[in-house]
């Protein structure tokens, strides 16, 4: 998206910057909800996997009027998929990635089904990485093991719809 990147120190944190702002002056909010955690230091990220988004919606702009003085230069909020809402029976899936540079490996794991108007998932994300190598030697603070997840269950009916979800973002980032 025009005028949002990422600020990085490295493959396991990445913030939001928006217009040229990061940190305090973005609001970032996952479905709705306000996230305080990540805006003061360059190691503390917003505790969200991407992994677990069904998308990112961003409001670039000085967006505080809706949303606050955290808002100066735009709010990313981020929405995580929805229940699987009908049919039945279960589905899950298995994910395993690597990369070579930082002996980086990861894996996902998901279950999720459906039956009688009530959903339900578990995701659970593991990463794991040394610290990435170069020609001239190590690069400092770019090693991390992350263990990341969610549980969710909820229901949809004619009359409305309610979902309880647990997640969990956390890990060990050199």
């Amino acid at each position: 998206v025009p005028g949002v990147r990422v600020v990085g120190t490295g493959e396991e944190v990445g913030k939001p910057g928006v217009r040229g702002q990061f940190g305090s002056r973005v609001l970032v909010l996952e479905r709705g909800v306000r996230l305080e955690d990540y805006s003061w230091s360059d190691e503390d990220a917003p505790s969200i996997d991407a992994r677990l988004a069904d998308r990112i919606e961003i409001i670039r702009g000085p967006a505080s009027v809706l949303y606050g003085s955290d808002a100066l230069s735009g709010v990313v909020n981020v929405i995580p998929e929805p229940l699987p809402a009908s049919g039945t029976g279960f589905h899950s899936s298995f994910e395993v990635y690597g990369a070579t540079n930082n002996h980086e490996a990861g894996s996902m794991l998901r279950g999720e089904g459906a039956g009688n108007g009530y959903g339900w998932r578990g995701t659970l994300l593991g990463r794991f990485a040394e610290a990435i190598h170069t020609p001239v030697g190590e690069l400092e603070n770019t090693g991390f093991f992350s263990l990341n997840g969610d549980l969710a269950i909820g229901f949809n009916r004619d009359w409305g719809n309610a979902t309880i979800r647990y997640a969990r973002y956390g890990g060990e980032f050199k």
